[in-house]
């Protein structure tokens, strides 16, 4: 599936999974606990901080997200979703695994 049309549950589980597979301690301890990371800002936080970015556009209720660089320029793993969240959790998942999971 491609990562840019991932939302809702299917966003929120290919973003644990990526939490899995980077070994982040201290976000994954409850397997069966749902975690919606695309629309909780506290759940998102701990990927986010310092490391992914958005902005509004390309259109009205359109947000852009991507990786922070040393390259301003350049705007890495981007995607794009109907909230922040969504496009920000779609970089993430992006960054992990690619374009497709």
């Amino acid at each position: 599936m491609k990562v840019s049309e991932l939302e809702g549950p299917r966003l929120d589980y290919q973003v644990k999974r990526a939490l899995r597979f980077e070994g982040r301690v201290g976000m994954t301890n409850q397997p069966t606990v749902a975690i919606s990371y695309s629309t909780d800002w506290d759940a998102a936080a701990p990927i986010i901080k310092n490391h992914i970015a958005y902005r509004s556009g390309p259109g009205d209720g359109v947000y852009s997200a991507f990786l922070i660089t040393k390259n301003e320029n350049e705007d890495t793993h981007l995607q794009i979703g109907p909230t922040p969240l969504i496009a920000m959790m779609r970089c993430y998942v992006a960054s992990v695994y690619g374009d497709e999971v």
